[in-house]
């Protein structure tokens, strides 16, 4: 008896042990499973929305994407440090019930790094649109010695997004899906971080488009 007790008063710390990395292991599971949990309702509740504003567009007759012209005019006319490389250029494209418009816009410093805009409207075209929505409503970030991304939100909660850094590449990027309905992607050369690419599209005038 004797014995059994004293090996059980030697094992009793381990037996604790193990239990604790147990119950610290069903603690982070836990964890995991809510924050999947939580972000599969994100992505429902995104889609939903969507999917009212989409049938909101039907009921009112909004079903084409804007001319690219039109869609030119929410283009910056300018950047600090860089000048426009060129005109804008665009194409709208309307084909058996499906329609969108791209415009795009490069600017350039006196160094030659480029920054590039390119503005989408796929309201003709919602289908294409949801799998990238689905994606932006989730709360991700990732990094490794190559890059580094994470999604973003701007302070309308119709503007959701994503930023990479190709760090030995040193390119930024961001993308925003905006009211369910246009598509926004800058990309700067030569850049340590995401702030210009970042400013670039908060001094964009995403409000009007979000109330499209």
């Amino acid at each position: 008896m004797k014995t059994l007790r004293s090996l059980l008063l030697l094992a009793f710390p381990f037996l604790l042990f193990s239990c604790g990395e147990k119950v610290k292991e069903a603690k982070e599971a836990y964890n995991v499973l809510s924050s999947l949990q939580k972000t599969a309702k994100n992505m429902e509740k995104t889609v939903e929305e969507a999917e009212k504003k989409h049938q909101e567009r039907i009921a009112r007759g909004d079903t084409t994407a804007m001319h690219y012209k039109d869609l030119q005019k929410y283009l910056p006319e300018n950047i600090s440090g860089y000048s426009t490389e060129g005109s804008p250029n665009g194409t709208s494209m309307n084909m058996s019930g499906m329609s969108y418009s791209l415009c795009e816009q490069k600017f350039v410093n006196d160094a030659g790094d480029l920054v590039k805009i390119a503005l989408m409207d796929y309201n003709g075209a919602y289908q294409l649109y949801q799998g990238v929505l689905a994606v932006y409503s989730m709360s991700i970030s990732v990094e490794t010695d190559e890059e580094k991304m994470q999604s973003i939100q701007l302070s309308n909660e119709d503007i959701k997004g994503w930023e990479a850094l190709k760090k030995k590449e040193k390119k930024a990027s961001v993308f925003f899906g905006i009211s369910e309905r246009f598509y926004l992607a800058i990309e700067a050369d030569n850049q340590q971080d995401t702030e210009l690419v970042k400013s670039i599209a908060e001094n964009m005038d995403l409000e009007e488009l979000s109330k499209l």
